[in-house]
């Protein structure tokens, strides 16, 4: 696209904002609360979503970095699981997480170098959001 990798992003965050604020049947009252209380903490959800994860072999899981914003700062993502299992996990180089669908939720740095695994016999599921500073 021939455009700098900064310009690229603010491209990007513009498209975004624009086109992810558009509240669709997902947006439930629970969704609601959840994006309200992470404004009450100083974050922005974006692209929010359930993410389906399906059961693959260690060798297809592949390590990478979802990169950092413009302004230099953590990309962030929100995780709640919804469907998981004890051998659905998360992991950087040198720790390996699971997180169990009991109501929590994790932040997880994604400008890391990371993979996830799931090397059950079920799908995974998790409701995720990118989050950045207000």
């Amino acid at each position: 696209d021939g455009l700098p990798e900064i310009e690229r992003e603010k491209v990007k965050k513009e498209f975004e904002q624009k086109t992810f604020n558009i509240p669709t049947p997902i947006y439930t009252p629970k969704i609601k609360e959840i994006i309200d209380r992470l404004e009450e903490l100083g974050f922005k959800a974006m692209r929010i979503r359930v993410a389906l994860l399906k059961p693959h072999l260690e060798e297809e899981s592949y390590w990478h970095q979802d990169g950092k914003r413009a302004d230099g700062s953590l990309k962030l993502r929100l995780h709640i699981p919804i469907i998981t299992n004890p051998l659905c996990t998360f992991e950087y180089s040198d720790q390996k997480f699971h997180f169990p669908a009991d109501g929590s939720a994790y932040i997880i740095d994604v400008s890391k170098l990371h993979r996830v695994l799931n090397l059950s016999n079920e799908n995974r599921y998790h409701l995720m959001m990118d989050i950045y500073p207000a």
